[in-house]
Formats: structure tokens, C-alpha cells, sequence
């Protein structure tokens, strides 16, 4: 199992005007750095691929990488980086606190996992597909890809679980939304103590299911 680092993100939803969000203010009010003529700027390029659908460019700078939107402020987060991930965690609740006038509906941490080495019990969980290429009435059909959904409400969480297996190769997507009704409301969420280390845990518990034993211990 590989984690799909360019997908391990925090999306706060809600109408947002972009303008306001550049590089030098989110550095100088959010997180409260000098922000000086050599204050360095990085757009990075997402991969986009299959599964993901279309890349948004990001604006990496004093350590946390973000793009915004009209509808959603995205934050690339850093998987094996508790440091790193915490600090985009906590300046979008930074931000959140400084524009509490936005209206914000929810939040979701997201991740992604790759298997490419199969074992019997991932397989299993795509059974419920395997009748399609014997429902249709060509002898020639071949099933070339299955998928499953499942949402699981955990407290105020949901946990949202997308699969895809083709090509001998098993993606899980998942995110876990939390409602709330302002960006106040929101902020405080975020600063839940070890949240994000708390959220990859319940995330983890999915995935090391099919993990090979070595590496689920």
C-alpha cells in the first residue's frame, strides 16, 4: 500500500472571496511572520490524474501550501509530517477566526491509498459487482472495473469511503466531513487537540484491513 500524498488535503467549504486570501496576508495575519521584499512565493502544479479529476494550482509559502476558491479553501497537508500538517491545520483555523463573517458549511480532511498488491480479502469487498458481465448478453463481456461507496457517522463526523478496482490496482478515497454552521464554529473543530493524528487513526483503521500484516503491525 502506497499513500497518494498529492490528495491528503483539508477542504473548508463555503463562499469565499480569493482576493482577500493572497500569500503575503495569510502569512502576515494568520500566521503572524514578517513579511518582507524577499518574501518567497511558490506556485506548484498538482498531478492530475484519474482519480482525482482536474489539478488546482497551489501557493506554497512558510510551510504550508493552499488554494483558494470561491466555494472551498484547499490546504495541502503533509502526511508524515505531524509539524507540517498541524501548522496547515491551524492557520486555516487562523484564517476561519479573522474572516468569521464567511459563511463556511463544513470541512474534510482527505486521503488516498493505492493498493497494487491484492489479497483475498480486498477482492472480496468488489463481490457485490462481479454479476454485471454475466447480466449482460454479450459472451464476450469483461468486468475491467468495480467500485463500492460506504459512509460511516462517527460523533459528528462522517467518513466517507469511495473504492476503484481496475487494472489489477485498488484506489480507497477517503474524507471526513464535519458539518458546522459558521467559520467560528469551524475554527474551533480545528482546533481539536491531535486532530489531524486523530482523524488519520480512525483513516488507517480502514485501510490496514487489506494492509499486508508486516506493514498494518
Amino acid at each position: 500500500m502506497r499513500v497518494l500524498e498529492e490528495s491528503v488535503n483539508l477542504v473548508i467549504a463555503g463562499a469565499w472571496n480569493p482576493a482577500i486570501l493572497s500569500p503575503n496576508w495569510i502569512a502576515e495575519k494568520a500566521m503572524h511572520r514578517q513579511v518582507g521584499a524577499n518574501f518567497q512565493v511558490q506556485v506548484e502544479l498538482p498531478i492530475a490524474n484519474l482519480n482525482f479529476g482536474s489539478a488546482r494550482p497551489r501557493l506554497a509559502f512558510e510551510g504550508i501550501s493552499v488554494a483558494a476558491e470561491p466555494h472551498a479553501v484547499t490546504f495541502r497537508l503533509a502526511y508524515d509530517d505531524a509539524d507540517l500538517a498541524n501548522l496547515g491545520v491551524t492557520t486555516a483555523a487562523n484564517i476561519l477566526d479573522l474572516l468569521s463573517h464567511t459563511p463556511v458549511s463544513g470541512f474534510g480532511f482527505n486521503f488516498a491509498f493505492e493498493f497494487d498488491e491484492m489479497n483475498p480479502a480486498l477482492i472480496d469487498t468488489f463481490r457485490g459487482t462481479a454479476f454485471l458481465a454475466d447480466a449482460i448478453q454479450d459472451e464476450d463481456a469483461t468486468l475491467v472495473q468495480q467500485g463500492w461507496l460506504g459512509t460511516v457517522r462517527s460523533g459528528q463526523r462522517l467518513i466517507n469511503v469511495a473504492t476503484k478496482y481496475e487494472a489489477n490496482t485498488v484506489v480507497f478515497n477517503i474524507n471526513v466531513h464535519t458539518e458546522v454552521a459558521s467559520a467560528s464554529a469551524a475554527a474551533a473543530a480545528l482546533r481539536t487537540e491531535n486532530l489531524f493524528a486523530n482523524i488519520k487513526e480512525q483513516v488507517l483503521g480502514v485501510v490496514n484491513r487489506f494492509n499486508n500484516p508486516q506493514e498494518a503491525a
